[in-house]
Order: structure tokens, then sequence, then C-alpha cells
């Protein structure tokens, strides 16, 4: 146990250190964590839900997160990116306390093979890119999920108490994302079977039933009605090239359908279930094993590839379930074992294959921190304090990805150079309103906007279509240019057209 807890504590200060230096180096993106810091802040200062980052007026037809509500006190607290990559390490250690503490008292697995699995599930590359890269407010589901895993893989009968906290625990799921509602509906049903000798069975089902209509009501009626877009843009991750993009919603499931058996799929299924686990979902609880399969089903269906990326937030969903499985799994292995010293190097090992995906995946923490390391200025945050002093908080900003959690409080801010996550493409009335732009690249070096090339994948993904145009209309502006920090920190403040 003081090898787990060294173990955790070491990571923690990594996991976090490099987070704080991300954050206060201008590495922290608007893709996700600057977004959701740019909502908080209206949320906050009574603007309600819009965000001109996505160019949303209501954006829970976006992504349906009442849950969000809970973290203005914490803004209100400190208005930084840091705070939600701690926000990120509390929710991980709410769970994680859930799953030492509950699990053995639901005799599913002892004391130490609990912590073995919650220390697992804080080093998977999922959840702890959370700590340091990006945050999203699906954490928050984390805590509420492991409650729910230990309960089900219980397998006990519920009271009517304890099935109120159930279809309570599984709204609150619900009000994480709108996908989660999917979890809360599948989990739901788990119950009922679970249940089903018992009226609380038709209890449990019915409330799987309720959570799926709402499910359908936010994806075909709600969202699509509020929303500023023709349909849930998140549609455009489940396609197929053997299938017509301009099919509708049949065309789009056939699409993930065939997704879902492609050879990229099926060997994240192979990750996510076999070799992160150790193999030992094979051998543990069915019940918790199944609850992983529509946070799975989602991923394996996608056809972009950041879906499937194990350091994205989309896996967050079933880590609770997959820890509980592992625990479970090891408990009833564990007991063959007659040799002490294999068992510990078993225990390593579970512990070790998490770690080593967190920490040498392409885009994992030690790629994070060999680029933090050669890009790290903290002179950022006191020049970014400088510059907004001399800034209209109504004034439209044009602002680079990177640099937009410094200015997160800024109402009327569009992105630049947004190499990274969603496109949020500018268009001519933002670019005739626009008062200043604020970004780590003038593009005085590069003559021809034309020269930045990429292929047809590469202008979607990075939106260089989107620059291509922002920067041809730069070349035609005359500005007042201030440079704060060479190549990093640029305000350029629009005077005029240039005939």
């Amino acid at each position: 146990m003081r090898g787990m807890l060294a173990v955790f504590l070491g990571m923690t200060v990594a996991f976090l250190g490099l987070g704080y230096v991300r954050s206060e180096s201008g590495l922290i993106h608007a893709f996700d964590t600057g977004l959701y810091l740019q909502l908080l802040g209206n949320l906050s200062e009574g603007r309600g839900w819009i965000s001109s980052i996505v160019q949303e007026r209501q954006f829970l037809a976006h992504h349906f997160q009442p849950i969000l509500l809970l973290l203005v006190p914490f803004y209100n607290f400190a208005s930084t990116a840091w705070m939600l990559l701690a926000i990120a390490w509390l929710a991980t250690v709410m769970a994680s306390f859930l799953l030492i503490r509950d699990m053995p008292r639901c005799k599913l697995a002892s004391p130490g093979i609990a912590a073995l699995a919650s220390l697992s599930m804080f080093l998977h590359p999922t959840l702890s890119s959370r700590m340091y890269y990006s945050f999203v407010p699906e954490v928050l589901a984390l805590p509420v999920l492991a409650f729910l895993a230990c309960r089900l893989a219980e397998q006990r009968p519920l009271s009517i108490r304890e099935c109120g906290v159930v279809c309570l625990a599984l709204l609150v799921v619900g009000l994480c994302k709108e996908n989660y509602w999917l979890i809360s509906t599948w989990v739901a049903w788990l119950f009922a079977v679970q249940n089903r000798k018992q009226r609380l069975g038709i209890l449990c089902g019915g409330t799987g039933f309720v959570f799926l209509g709402i499910l359908v009501f936010l994806f075909v009626i709600w969202m699509p009605e509020h929303s500023t877009l023709k349909h849930y843009y998140g549609l455009s991750y489940f396609q197929n090239s053997a299938v017509q993009a301009d099919g509708g919603m049949l065309a789009r499931i056939l699409g993930a359908a065939l997704n879902m058996i492609s050879a990229r799929s099926l060997l994240t299924a192979i990750v996510v279930l076999l070799i992160l686990p150790c193999g030992l979902i094979l051998c543990g609880n069915i019940w918790t094993s199944l609850a992983v399969l529509p946070t799975l089903a989602l991923v394996m269906a996608a056809s972009n590839d950041q879906i499937h990326d194990l350091t994205n937030h989309y896996l967050l969903g079933a880590l609770p379930f997959l820890a509980v499985s592992v625990a479970t799994g090891w408990e009833r292995l564990q007991v063959r074992v007659r040799s002490g010293k294999l068992r510990f190097y078993a225990s390593v090992l579970i512990v070790m294959v998490p770690a080593s995906f967190t920490l040498m995946h392409h885009s994992g923490w030690l790629f994070q921190l060999l680029f933090a390391t050669e890009r790290m200025d903290t002179r950022l945050r006191t020049a970014t304090s400088e510059l907004r002093e001399t800034l209209d908080r109504e004034a439209l900003l044009l602002v680079d990805g990177q640099l937009q959690p410094f200015f997160h409080d800024f109402p009327k801010v569009r992105i630049i150079q947004a190499f990274q996550g969603n496109p949020s493409p500018l268009g001519p009335e933002d670019l005739a309103a626009a008062q200043h732009i604020i970004t780590a690249n003038d593009l005085r070096e590069l003559e021809r906007c034309d020269d930045v090339k990429g292929d047809a994948q590469a202008l979607v993904r990075y939106d260089l279509q989107n620059f291509m145009e922002y920067c041809r209309w730069l070349k035609t502006q005359d500005f007042e240019r201030t440079e704060y920090i060479a190549a990093r920190l640029i305000h350029l403040k629009i005077k005029r057209a240039l005939p």
C-alpha cells in the first residue's frame, strides 16, 4: 500500500506539475479547456450559456452539459486553465476513494486489490491526460460512475431507497454530456435485469426508457432547434467512405456500423478491453464488463482518428467499470497463484501497462513534457495581463487557440490558427468587425498564403482552409503592431483596410 501511495503522489506531482507549466506557458488550447473557461466566465457574469468560440448562443445545444454550473464557484476562486486540471484531479481522487472504500464493503475485492485497480485507473492515458493536457466536464461523472460500478457488481437486490439513489446517480451522469444519457440508459437496464424478480426491476427498466427518451429528444428535437448548426456536429465523427455522407441519418447509422468492424476499431477494442486491463476483464465481473459497452461502441463507431486516440477523453465513461472488472478479475485469479513473487510481479504489471501508455504514447506525458520544456515561458501570464489592460472587454478579438485561455473572460473572442480541436471558421462578419489580433505569429514571413499545403483530411482537421482565408485577409490590413514576447505574444491593433 505504501508503494502504491508513493506512485500516486509522484504521478500527481508529475501530472499537475506539467499541467501548471503548460497552463502558464500558453500550451493549453481553446479546445476544450479555454472553451469551458469562457463558458464559466459567461455564467459567472450573468451572460448565460453563450459561446463566441463555437458561435452558439445556447451552448447546451452544442454539448448538453448543465453539470458545468457546479464549477462556477471554483471559477470565481481561481479562473485559470490549471484550476480546471486540478478539478479533474480532484474528481479522479474522489472516484478512486469510492472504489477503494466500496469494493471491500461490497465484498468485490480486498482493500489492496481495490487500491491497485484504482491506481491503474488513475494512470490510464484517457484519465491522466485530463490532469495535464485538457479539461472536459465528463470527468465530474467519475465519482458517480464509481459508485454505480460497485453497486452493479455487487449483484444484490436493491431496496427502494437504494433504487432511488441509483436513479438519481444515473440522472447526474446524463447531465455531464448528451451521449452519457446512453450510459445511464444502459446501466439502468442492467440494474433492471438484476432486479427482474421484484417490482423495482420494472422501475429501473422504466427509468432507462425515460433516459432513452431524453437522449432522443435532445438529439432529434431540442439541440437542433436551439443550435446555430444545421445538425448535431458530432455526427460528422461517424462517416464511412463506403456510404454517401449526404444520405441522411440511416446512412450515418450504416456508416457507424461499418466502422465498428474495421481493423482500427477492432484494434481499439483489443487495447481497451484486453491490453490495458492486462486481460483481467475476462475473469472480472460480468455486469461491469457489460457496462463498458456503450462507451466503447461509440468510440468504435467513429471514423475520426482523434476519437480512437487513447489520450482523448471519449473513454472516460468506461473507466470506473473497467477498474471494478480489473479488481474482481485479479481477486479471482490471484488465489490460484501460490507464488508471492509472481503475485507481486503481476500486480506491478497491472499498474505498469497503463502507466507505460500514459508516459510513452506518441502524444503522452513524456512527449508533452519535452514539448513544454522547449516552449516553456512563464512570462506569458504577466505579459497577457499587461495586454489585457489595453483592451476593451466588448471588442471582438481574434486570438490564437493556445492564447485564448489567457483571455477567457472576453465574451467576443474568435479563434485563429486553431490547429487543434474542432474548426470554428471565421465569417466575413468576424473579419469586418475585428479590432484586435492576439497571436504568436503575425505571418510576416509567409509571402503567399497558398504556400501552406495539406491534404483533404488536413484541411478539415487543422482548419487550414480557414487559416488561409484569415491569412489573405490579414495581408490586406493596416495595423499597429506591438510585440510583447518574440514569437509568443504579438498584438495587432487593426487600423484600416489598405486599398
